[in-house]
């Protein structure tokens, strides 16, 4: 039954005045954008990607990945930089932001997706924001700052690989090829970063340019 009060027609027994507080919940709900809606964006993309998994394995498997690693490096990091100028809404640093590259994950066609490549591309992307956090936490000392630094990224890169393969065994695919190039691709993302992490620790004990050391870093594995 519909009773109609000055010209408005609604269901009987609804309070007008409490439509008032939903407006006003509404708008404070538009107000929340920021980490949590980026973070809604990036989880879209990647189970966008995981339909898609079933149809060509291989590659979409490994671009998964490469997704979920980012955004989780992207989120691990994001604390540490926030003081940095112009990191509020991007949560990277400028000096990041240059340093590290686009992300492939974008660009299906012709992208290498192999573990070699794929961890290539997760390790520079991790160790470009080193300046940065070099630039907001270098006050605790050259070699402290190395290993903190370190322990920031390892922690998003260990959840990223936590979620893709729960999605991925929650798609029935984590097995045989797929989950031995998932498996290849952490390992040598750790053997790069333990490199890294020498040759940077050498070259600040001799006085070496720190940019070498990410350069000769880069070229192992």
């Amino acid at each position: 039954m519909v009773s109609t009060v000055q010209g408005n027609t609604s269901p009987v027994g609804v309070d007008w005045r409490s439509t008032q507080g939903l407006h006003a919940d509404k708008a404070e709900g538009g107000r929340r954008v920021g980490q949590a809606d980026q973070r809604a964006e990036a989880n879209a993309s990647i189970m966008q990607v995981s339909m898609q998994v079933s149809i060509t394995a291989k590659n979409e498997t490994m671009r998964l990945l490469l997704q979920s690693v980012m955004t989780n490096l992207n989120e691990s990091i994001k604390p540490y930089l926030e003081s940095a100028v112009g990191t509020a809404e991007s949560g990277q640093a400028p000096a990041a932001q240059a340093a590290a590259p686009a992300d492939p994950a974008a660009t299906a066609g012709g992208v290498d997706y192999s573990p070699e490549a794929t961890a290539q591309r997760i390790f520079q992307f991790a160790t470009g924001f080193f300046e940065a956090f070099k630039q907001q936490h270098g006050d605790m000392g050259d070699e402290a700052t190395v290993n903190h630094f370190l322990d920031v990224i390892k922690s998003g890169i260990d959840q990223g690989f936590k979620e893709a393969r729960e999605i991925l065994k929650g798609l029935g695919v984590l097995q045989g090829d797929i989950a031995a190039n998932v498996d290849k691709t952490y390992e040598l993302i750790q053997t790069k970063l333990g490199d890294w992490q020498k040759q940077m620790l050498d070259s600040l004990k001799g006085g070496q340019p720190s940019a070498q050391a990410e350069s000769s870093a880069i070229k192992t594995g």
